[in-house]
């Protein structure tokens, strides 16, 4: 998604099974998308070149990945979520 109200609109309107969630899309974080993807209970990850000093505890066991990453290791983790 392009922006969090885009990554909203499309968890609210779709069955997600899991999702990957960059810290920051644009100028925006995207916590919001977090809160709302555990409020669903859908399994997810961080993408981010952000120390995880800045994730709010409330997201502290969410597994994060470091860009660059690897296309099998975001494959790996989501399957491991599933």
């Amino acid at each position: 998604m392009a922006n969090p109200e885009d990554a909203s609109r499309k968890i609210a309107s779709e069955d997600v099974e899991c999702a990957t969630v960059d810290i920051k899309l644009g100028a925006a974080p995207t916590f919001a998308v977090a809160a709302e993807l555990k409020a669903r209970g859908i399994p997810f990850i961080f993408i981010t070149g952000y120390d995880w000093t800045i994730v709010p505890q409330e997201f502290s066991g969410v597994p994060r990945l470091v860009k660059p990453v690897m296309p099998g290791d975001i494959i790996r983790h989501l399957i491991e979520l599933t």
